[in-house]
């Protein structure tokens, strides 16, 4: 996602939809914080935004079209360092490891090897199946 793949200008159903998760949201904190915590001030004020977004989402969705753009400019470097740490991190942990096992115990999955001087070429004979019907069925 790049900076310009940020809806600036979203349409009334995207609204709508970002109200609903904000109750989904802020009504889930504001009933773990009364219920689990015991509070009454925190869960207070989560219920108060979770209820001012599901109205504004009902009644005129593009009241929040300005908490939706400032929502998502916030979350984009979030989601790009995240990402970024993610793959890398993948990466380092799971194929780097794979790829040492297998130069360690010689596998050469891609034939990259190179063959010797007296070879002639570097065809690899490949046997033909014995059922032409077999091509009808591929998957």
């Amino acid at each position: 996602m790049q900076w310009s793949d940020i809806p600036r200008n979203p349409e009334a159903r995207i609204l709508r939809q970002f109200g609903g998760l904000c109750v989904l949201f802020f009504g889930g904190l504001a009933l773990y914080g009364a219920f689990a915590k015991g509070n009454v001030t925190g869960p207070a004020i989560f219920g108060a935004i979770a209820a001012a977004a599901g109205i504004a989402a009902l009644v005129q969705p593009m009241a929040l079209k300005w908490v939706f753009v400032g929502w998502m400019i916030l979350a984009f470097p979030i989601g790009f360092v995240v990402s970024k740490i993610i793959l890398g991190a993948v990466f380092l942990l799971v194929f780097t490891p794979v790829a040492l096992v297998f130069r360690l115990i010689g596998r050469d999955a891609l034939g990259l090897k190179r063959k010797p001087a007296g070879a002639a070429t570097y065809w690899q004979p490949k046997s033909q199946p014995a059922d032409p019907r077999r091509y009808l069925k591929q998957y």
